[in-house]
């Protein structure tokens, strides 16, 4: 579960600006049929979700090589393949991922019927960059006073405790397809589905260098849900939320509602005042192999200052429609419309604003043998109003609009059964006020899989961010930041390239599946208005992890660092902002039933960091405070919850838990206890 991503060399607490991409939201499956005598041909090939009983169908071509798209993200499905002359085959326990598609290797047997898991299999995940996956049970187990999706994507390597905006780092959030603000997190965690973050997206559907990507839950065949009341211990906080999920009309129409709200009435900066989030999603299977989704996100944010009163207050409202179509056994399609409308209010009468945009993006995909291809086109009309200010010079009020264009081609080629190529280019254009500016960016990684137990990942790219960026709170952002709405800017954009290793070693006595891998991370701005074009960065990961029969799962990371961003406002620090030389970051996760099937979980996060401190305007620094130079910081954060039976509810359990952020600290601590029934 260990990757990296790279710290972004953009100013602090920017919100990220939006592009036109299609974030991926969906899975896919690609593969090859195969026999003892070569490729099998014409056989059909099905796949069916299995908590909805959604199938997919299509048919191999003369090669046995076959594509499905649009498939749900997670799982899980059930393939099954029935050829003349050959005994069925299954494959069980497939697990997919968003924009991450999976290549299974088919062997049919002519005298056997086969039922394999998917683990069982060569199977690949086509993600050449460094990506790491978190499904609901890793979520349930983050330590979280605040509940913010932040604290989950920092667990990944070199994600740091606020994550940086900017086409060098982490370029937003993006939850259902549209592009949100920071990543405080808009949405429940009981409402998220799967959560992505990815460093370096080299497919031609993304725009940023780096993104976190959050897929809403859908509801399936069976009802289910929860409800949770928690206190923050040392804050005097309330919380309280519910999830609940079903048919409307079974194997056609699902539904899944989430909401949650956490208050604070003591004074603490950077703790919530009030945090409130609403989450809606509706999926139906029109026809087979026509499929629709419809998610809607509301976000009251409002954190208190030092002295108790509200320092800012942010509303977001969103909605994303999904049309997912088979047209062929070739030829599919998915078509993402996006609405977003967000107001932010400065408590210190500093700025305030209002974003709004609007658009959608059409991918289609056409499979040719073993070359999968892809076509993109995106539109957006992006507008930002903003209110007198008054800091003369910070930011440029009244009302900016821009118009952001998008096209991609891309090839994706199982050049052999072990390795796949994919090469492309993306177009990206913004248009304010008459005057249009372009950044073409060619792009192209490799996926080789030598042996079972080793996969070898890299890529090389350019990528841009084309939208406006929206003031955000002046006493997080560096004040003068500049805000792009000069016409004639250049669109900011930069190099990525990385590879990655992965091998499972067998280390006898001490069992098998060791997971040890490498990542090495570089980064060199090519343009940025923000930064001087010498700015460049390096990154390096070493880490391993394992999972133990009796319940425990444990992993660490080393990370080194050397970024150079030259800060035009801090000549005297030619260095990054929170300068982290190394870090290395651990968990340990141990879930076992003492008693009949009622589960004890502890969940142990840790982070050990070497660095110097904040040296721009940048208010806190990290989520461990201020440090000395050259100060050394761990901190530690620990889950633990216990099942209890909730005898008033079939099948039902109650959940006591409590989460406590750094447990060893004086400062910048907290705790949460409560209780969740779960049906």
């Amino acid at each position: 579960m260990n990757r990296l991503i790279l710290p972004g060399l953009a100013a602090c607490a920017l919100i990220a600006p939006a592009a036109v991409r299609a974030q991926a939201v969906t899975g896919a499956i690609r593969g090859e049929v195969t026999a003892a005598r070569g490729p099998v041909a014409r056989v059909e090939v099905v796949i069916e979700h299995s908590p909805t009983g959604t199938r997919s169908r299509t048919t191999a071509d003369a090669l046995g090589a076959f594509l499905m798209t649009g498939l749900r993200a997670g799982g899980p499905y059930i393939l099954t393949i029935a050829a003349p002359g050959f005994e069925t085959y299954s494959v069980s326990g497939i697990m997919l991922a968003a924009g991450a598609p999976l290549r299974l290797p088919i062997r049919l047997a002519a005298q056997q019927e086969l039922l394999v898991t998917v683990e069982t299999l060569r199977a690949t995940r086509l993600s050449a960059g460094p990506m790491t996956l978190y499904d609901p049970a890793e979520i349930a187990g983050v330590a979280s006073v605040r509940r913010e999706i932040r604290y989950v994507a920092r667990r990944d390597p070199l994600v740091d405790s606020f994550v940086r905006a900017g086409p060098a780092g982490v370029g937003g959030l993006s939850v259902d397809g549209v592009r949100l603000a920071g990543a405080h997190g808009p949405v429940s965690f009981d409402a998220i589905g799967q959560l992505a973050v990815k460093m370096a997206p080299y497919d031609v559907s993304e725009a940023p260098g780096g993104t976190i990507d959050a897929v809403l839950r859908s509801g399936g065949n069976a009802f289910s849900g929860t409800a949770f009341v928690s206190s923050a211990v040392d804050r005097d906080g309330v919380g309280y939320g519910a999830f609940l999920s079903g048919p409307v009309a079974r194997d056609r129409l699902f539904f899944a509602l989430a909401h949650e709200r956490l208050e604070n009435d003591r004074a603490s900066l950077g703790s919530a005042g009030r945090d409130s989030r609403y989450s809606a999603k509706i999926d139906w299977n029109a026809a087979e192999g026509q499929r629709a989704a419809l998610s809607y996100i509301h976000h009251d944010f409002a954190p208190r200052d030092g002295a108790g009163g509200w320092r800012a207050g942010e509303t977001t409202d969103a909605a994303a429609l999904h049309l997912n179509s088979d047209w062929s056994t070739r030829l599919s399609t998915q078509a993402q419309f996006t609405y977003r409308r967000i107001e932010r209010v400065s408590g210190a009468s500093v700025t305030a604003a209002r974003a709004q945009a609007m658009g959608g993006v059409v991918a289609a995909h056409l499979q040719l043998g073993r070359h999968a291809l892809k076509a993109v086109l995106g539109y957006e009309r992006e507008t930002i109003r903003i209110a007198p200010v008054s800091l003369p010079g910070v930011v440029r009020a009244g009302d900016h609009a821009a118009s952001h264009y998008s096209a991609g081609v891309q090839d994706s080629w199982d050049a052999d059964p072990a390795l796949n190529i994919t090469y492309g280019l993306r177009l990206d254009a913004r248009r304010i006020s008459g005057q249009a500016r372009s950044v073409v960016q060619p792009r192209i990684s490799a996926t080789w899989r030598p042996r079972k137990r080793l996969t070898l990942r890299g890529g090389a790219g350019l990528f841009t961010q084309t939208g406006l960026q929206m003031p955000g709170d002046p006493m997080l952002e560096p004040v003068g930041a500049p805000i792009a709405f000069d016409p004639g800017s250049r669109l900011p954009s930069l190099w990525k390239s990385s590879l990655s290793l992965d091998y499972v070693m067998d280390l006898g006595p001490f069992g098998d599946g060791w997971r040890l891998g490498t990542d090495i991370v570089y980064a060199a701005v090519r343009r940025d208005p923000l930064f001087p074009d010498h700015a460049d960065a390096l990154t390096a990961v070493a880490r391993i992890a394992t999972e133990f029969d009796f319940g425990l799962a444990a992993n660490v990371a080393y990370i080194r660092h050397d970024v150079q961003d030259g800060d035009p406002a801090q000549a005297a620090h030619p260095r990054f902002t929170d300068d982290v030389r190394s870090t290395i970051k651990f968990a340990l996760d141990y879930a076992h039933a003492f008693v009949a099937d009622y589960k004890t979980r502890l969940s142990l996060f840790g982070e050990w960091r070497s660095f110097r401190p904040c040296v721009t305007t940048c208010v806190s620094s990290s989520i461990w405070g201020w440090a000395p130079p050259d100060r050394r910081a761990l901190g530690v954060d620990l889950h633990i919850d216990q099942d209890l039976p909730l005898s008033l509810v079939r099948g039902g359990r109650l959940k006591l838990f409590a989460d406590v952020e750094n447990v060893f600290a004086d400062r910048h601590s907290g705790a949460r206890i409560g209780v969740r029934s779960a049906f």
